[in-house]
């Protein structure tokens, strides 16, 4: 059999599957195999591989992929490898296999790797035993190939071999090994020959081009070199297009700001935001206006009125432009008033010298006049930007073409996060309905950069022959640019339209060449950019600016400029003057310059005259701070507002049973920032504040509070120090001095190799299953581990018993061994706790954390847990909170933590849950079982289960911003280090205690799907949890019927009776009138106890895994239910991605937070229409509900219905309510100390105030 190739079919098909399927389709939406299954594709193809390879059928993917192969890839060979390794006895290895296939069929190396990829798939059941079974395994393998190529194979057979034929065979045997050593000392010398010339020959090659980089680096220069380096990368592109979600953002954050009490905006300000939400009108943002414009239609206060008519006015101007283009309008207002200013137009006729043409200089400025007026759009056009960065008037071009609808193409030398974060706020302000912008890594200065931009613009970015190109270029290559742009015309045959180009001259009158032989490909035009104020270039020099303004000439802003160059975009070539006077610019420097100067030397001549007079030093006479302001630390407590301020809730009096209800009255945990405030800020900031640095600083161990005298200057000092250097640090300080470093150490972030459980985080440890194939070395052990070796290996080892009282143990020729390995491993992101986090700072002895686990610590958040046992019996106080690591430690016979289990409770008396978290908590409160539980859980980092998304960093994705749930290039979750725990009490326990309240949990539910084989996929059990319209007031009516009979009890001398039925009453028709009852939700049911609807739920906290399916699940799951609950249609929930701890926050704050990492919303969840996906924090006035809900794998859903604890107050009377504001803040109305100790105290400084248990207070 002739020996051919392998190609990609045989490789994408060794099992029986239909070609003219993709792979998509062979999955059944089975994310995690599909994402295996392309890792393998790529590590076995490399680059070849489409990026689409999931959408195209098989057939098309091996077209795209090639059709030969030479020998098998990564993958396949790794497959192989495991299954000799694994399957097949040591003795029978894979250089035995393919002598084999060799000897017995005749097949060449090609066709062995045919039969070898067979064989995969047909694997044995165990190990094989010995090397004949491998064999005839091997052969029946080798027939299926045969089989499936319709051919049959015929082994070869020997002929007799003659008595003498033998007999000189067996002496050429013999002799043969001494010709051989004989001939071995030649040869070796004959190799280190050969070796040596070889390595000379290298030695020479090596010397030779290191002398010529020499040389290059000598002549042009290191920094020429590095300058010139290429950055452009197709896998970096970065692609902004969902200008539907921004539009509907900030409609959103328009009108919750009126509604939380904000200022109006001024009138040009105002005029600005409507024209931007007018270009991106769409259905689904009036769907959405329609819906809060419904919903505010009936309150009456004044804020609401007003939201009510931004909210109209909004969906007017939206109506009128739904089927009209985008425009781009300079809305800005002149800074100056009008004056005279020379802006003209030249041309060359002819083809002579540029000459000023007075018919062009008025047709551009009527054209100036009608942008301003009517506006321009830019639809269907596709832009090339370069020179763009913040501040600069190459953005304001940007700012005007996105918000006429157009594609722009914008580059960046500084390709960092910075960087992507300037361009993505960009889109979000001015990207117009139908606009794009993609961002690349461009190098200038580079030729294969210019080249390579330049084929992808034409190649990639889907420019028809109708579409014009329009360049704006600065810096070196720009011949080289046009060059490249117009042989790319005639490669891709764009050749209707010219391309035009837009070349900005500075003020000393850069000039343009001919366009010689490019005039049916490329159309230039020039503008000399006039003096343009409050550039990155030009910020130092406002007082050159002001002087030319006062002498009477003309200077522009950022945008005025972009406005005056946006109406260049003509066809023929055109030269636009916006420069003035740059003699008097030079002239003015001078003048400033002069002025400086005498000022300087009149305040150096009083500073000498002053320190000759006085002695006074002229530091004097610069600002000396006397006082260094301290940080400000606060506790952000909820606050129980008063009766008066809950009088609209007052139907909800008395509906309740508050030993069924269940609340959060605590919460904490050990997370990336450190903990639950500090991630907190993060999460609705963006940024930590000095307090918050402080803190972060002090976990970190980069800072530690210092009191006495200090060893550096002898003086009594109190406050921070560097805890390295003991050098004093201001409160004010450490956010400018740690905070670059405490940003790089906290967060989502290249694993550091503290955090890892071998020390290293290069390597990923791995084990492979080794067959001996000769006696080992005995080694020593003790009596019982010998027979746990002879149990599980049998005869394949040898155990007896040394005179010593110690046991051998000798493995055998057949024993199986799992011998350790580590792949290389370099770029693993996992959301870590700080560098530096040290549970000993907290004040946990050193011996209790070795003990136990992680999840205890967490447990600090309470200062003493028996004060619990003042207001509780000790068999009411339950916990289910969980350990880690446990498993895994015993199967690698490694030290467990022996606590790990039972150090996470403070009591053992009272219920013990499996760790299911709230719902099961919540269950055992509402049962009676317990008043108050322990909740939590913890995670940790795996290195088995990391390795799957270290690809990220390929496509230009920075370690934080891994994990973007929502967005178009979501690629996996991240995992990540914590423990999180929440302290849940039933309602009368909290109120008795004083205790806060942050939320009441008014429903948790858990649902599975349906049976699956599949861990991952997304299913939508949660719909379980919808339902009909519900109203409280039919609840009020049955309660008061029944009130009546409870008075007779409450005054007889049965009153514990009476209480008893009241509460079995409210139960039944207040907190779980809903429950065992089909007709109605779980759901619906939750809200109406409290009086609420489904347009009151204002927030959704997802469980945002960033995977494709998952979060469109979750987006789909959520519609549907708002849908089913009768949610206003159009009234958006904006969900946020944290956990419970988040949402209490977020209710306690009125702040929803948004998705920092959401640069650009995936267009496929424009559908959900109840939806809204922030990527910036926004005030709201109240969130009076919030669902959280965690889609697990293996098709578990859990989801919680949070309430606002106004509405657990509101239930209480005057009296009761009174009483708990007054257990939860204790109001001070006196001194602690009487009148007669008041001068002592005040005299004697040493006197402390002491606790005093009997009158419970402090006294002196």
């Amino acid at each position: 059999m002739d020996d051919i190739p392998l190609s990609a079919v045989d490789i994408l098909q060794i099992i029986d599957i239909q070609l003219n399927k993709s792979i998509k389709e062979l999955v059944a939406g089975k994310s995690t195999l599909q994402n295996e299954i392309i890792s393998s594709i790529i590590m076995e193809f490399g680059k070849v591989v489409p990026e689409n390879i999931t959408e195209l059928p098989l057939q098309e993917a091996v077209k795209r992929i090639g059709s030969k192969k030479d020998s098998l890839g990564k993958h396949t060979q790794s497959v192989v490898q495991r299954l000799f390794a694994s399957k097949l006895p040591n003795v029978f290895s894979l250089a035995s296999a393919r002598a084999h296939l060799k000897a017995k069929y005749g097949l060449g190396p090609q066709r062995q790797d045919a039969v070898l990829l067979v064989a995969t798939t047909l694997e044995p059941v165990s190990r094989l035993p010995d090397a004949a079974s491998g064999q005839a395994w091997l052969d029946s393998v080798a027939n299926v190939y045969a089989k499936r190529l319709g051919h049959s194979f015929v082994t070869t057979c020997g002929k007799a071999v003659k008595a003498s034929t033998k007999s000189a065979a067996q002496s050429a045997n013999i002799s043969l090994p001494c010709a051989s050593w004989n001939y071995l000392p030649r040869t070796l010398v004959l190799i280190y020959v050969n070796g040596a010339r070889a390595t000379e020959d290298m030695e020479s090659t090596i010397s030779e081009q290191a002398m010529t980089l020499a040389h290059v680096y000598k002549d042009i220069g290191e920094e020429f070199v590095n300058r010139t380096r290429p950055l452009f990368s197709r896998k970096k592109a970065r692609q902004y297009s969902s200008f539907w979600n921004w539009a509907r953002q900030d409609a959103m954050r328009w009108i919750y700001s009126i509604l939380a009490g904000g200022d109006q905006l001024d009138s040009e300000a105002t005029s600005k935001r409507l024209h931007m939400l007018r270009n991106r009108s769409s259905p689904g943002l009036l769907k959405m206006l329609k819906g809060i414009i419904s919903t505010l239609a009936y309150i009456s206060d004044q804020p609401s009125q007003k939201a009510l008519r931004l909210a109209v006015d909004i969906y007017d101007r939206c109506n009128e432009a739904l089927d009209c283009d985008p425009l781009y309008r300079e809305l800005s207002t002149p800074l100056r008033t009008p004056c005279a200013s020379l802006l003209y137009m030249c041309e060359r006729p002819g083809g002579l010298a540029w000459e000023y043409s007075e018919s062009l200089s008025s047709i551009y400025f009527d054209a100036l006049t009608e942008v301003a007026s009517s506006g321009i759009t830019f639809k269907g056009k596709v832009a090339l930007v370069t020179g763009c960065g913040k501040n600069s008037i190459g953005s304001g071009l940007i700012e005007a073409l996105l918000s006429g609808g157009a594609k722009v193409i914008a580059t960046t030398s500084s390709y960092n996060m910075q960087s992507v974060r300037f361009f993505e706020e960009t889109y979000r302000q001015f990207g117009a309905r139908g606009s794009e912008l993609v961002l690349v890594p461009f190098n200038q200065a580079s030729v294969e950069d210019v080249k390579r931009l330049v084929d992808y613009i034409y190649s990639d970015s889907a420019i028809d022959s109708s579409s014009e190109l329009t360049v704006r270029i600065l810096l070196t290559n720009i011949l080289r640019m046009l060059g490249e742009i117009k042989a790319a015309k005639v490669k891709y045959m764009h050749l209707i339209t010219p391309t035009l180009v837009v070349l900005p001259h500075s003020p000393n009158q850069g000039l343009m060449g001919d366009d010689e032989s490019w005039s049916g490909y490329i159309s230039i035009t020039g503008g000399d950019i006039g003096w343009t104020r409050s550039t990155s270039m030009t910020s130092g020099t406002v007082s050159t600016y002001a002087g030319m303004e006062k002498a009477g000439w003309r200077t522009f802003s950022r945008e005025e400029m972009a406005f005056n160059i946006t109406w260049l975009y003509f066809a023929q070539p055109w030269w636009s003057w916006h420069t003035n006077a740059p003699s008097l610019h030079s002239g003015i420097r001078v003048e400033i310059s002069a002025e400086q100067s005498r000022l300087r030397a009149v305040l150096s001549g009083i500073s000498s005259d002053i320190r000759a007079e006085q002695q006074v030093d002229i530091k004097s006479f610069r600002y000396k701070e006397l006082t260094s302001p301290l940080a400000n630390f606060t506790s952000d407590m909820p606050c129980a507002k008063s009766y008066e301020q809950l009088e609209h809730l007052r139907h909800l009096e008395g509906m309740v049973n508050l030993d069924k209800v269940v609340v959060v009255t605590g919460f904490g945990e050990v997370s990336s920032y450190g903990n639950a405030a500090l991630r907190w800020e993060m999460e609705a900031y963006g940024e930590f504040s000095i307090e918050g640095c402080i803190e972060l600083a002090w976990i970190m161990g980069l800072i530690k509070h210092f009191s006495g005298d200090h060893p550096a200057t002898g003086e009594h000092y109190i406050g921070w120090v560097d805890t390295k250097t003991l050098e004093p640090v201001r409160d004010r300080d450490v956010k400018a001095i740690y905070e670059p470093y405490i940003l790089e150490h906290t967060g989502i972030r290249v694993i550091e190799p503290e955090l890892c459980e071998n020390g290293a985080a290069a390597k990923k440890p791995f084990v492979r299953e080794l067959q001996i194939d000769h006696d080992l070395e005995p080694f020593v052990t003790t009596a019982e581990e010998a027979s746990q070796f002879k149990l599980e290996n049998s005869d394949r080892v040898d155990i007896w018993a040394n005179p010593d009282g110690t046991w051998s143990v000798k493995m055998l020729k057949g024993a199986v061994l799992l011998v350790a390995k580590a792949m290389k491993f370099d770029r693993t992101v996992v959301a870590q706790l700080p560098a530096g986090w040290d549970p000993e700072r907290f004040g946990i002895p050193g011996d209790i954390i070795e003990r136990v686990d992680p999840v205890a610590l967490v447990r600090s958040g309470i200062t003493d847990p028996y004060r619990i046992y003042e207001y509780l019996h000790v068999s009411e106080v339950g916990h289910s909170i969980g350990s880690l690591g446990v498993l895994k430690w015993r199967w690698m016979d490694k030290p467990v933590n022996n606590e790990s289990l039972i150090e996470s409770s403070i009591n053992n008396i009272g219920p013990l849950k499996p760790v299911v978290a709230a719902c099961a908590t919540s269950l055992t409160i509402q049962s009676g079982k317990a008043r108050m539980m322990l909740a939590g859980a913890a995670n940790s980092y795996e290195q088995e289960t990391s390795y799957d998304a270290s690809r990220e960093t390929e496509y230009g994705r920075f370690p934080g911003e891994i994990c973007r749930p929502c967005t178009a290039t979501r690629a996996g979750f991240t995992e990540g280090y914590g423990a999180g725990i929440a302290v849940l009490m039933s309602a009368s326990a909290a109120i008795e205690m004083g205790a806060p309240v942050y939320g009441v949990v008014a429903l948790s539910t858990t649902a599975t799907d349906k049976s699956t084989t599949n861990l991952t996929a997304p299913g939508q059990g949660m719909l379980s949890a919808r339902s009909p319209f519900l109203d409280i007031n039919s609840d009020v009516c049955a309660c008061v019927d029944n009130y009546p009979i409870l008075k007779i009890w409450l005054w007889s001398p049965w009153v514990h009776l009476g209480r008893s039925q009241t509460k079995d009453i409210l139960h039944t028709w207040g907190n779980e009138f809903y429950k065992n009852n089909p007709l109605i939700s779980p759901l619906r049911g939750a809200l109406a106890v409290w009086g609420l609807g489904p347009d009151d739920i204002g927030l959704a906290s997802f469980h945002g895994t960033s995977t494709v399916l998952n979060d469109q699940n979750e987006s789909d799951v959520y519609c549907k239910l708002m849908q089913k609950l009768g949610r206003t249609p159009g009234f958006p929930v904006p969900p946020a991605l944290f956990m419970l701890n988040g949402v209490l926050q977020s209710m306690n704050s009125s702040i929803v937070p948004g998705n920092r990492n959401a640069d650009n919303i995936d267009n496929d969840l424009a559908q959900y229409d109840y939806l809204v996906y922030p990527s910036q924090s926004y005030k709201v006035p109240i969130i009076k509900a919030a669902m959280l809900t965690s889609f697990g794998m293996s098709q578990s859903g859990a989801g919680a219905l949070i309430i606002h604890p106004d509405y657990l107050f509101a239930t209480l009377s005057r009296d009761e309510l009174e009483a708990y504001r007054h257990t939860f803040v204790h109001v001070k109305t006196s001194p602690p100390y009487t009148p007669d100790q008041e001068s002592q105290v005040y005299l004697d400084p040493h006197s402390r105030a002491r606790y005093n248990p009997l009158s419970g207070s402090y006294q002196f």
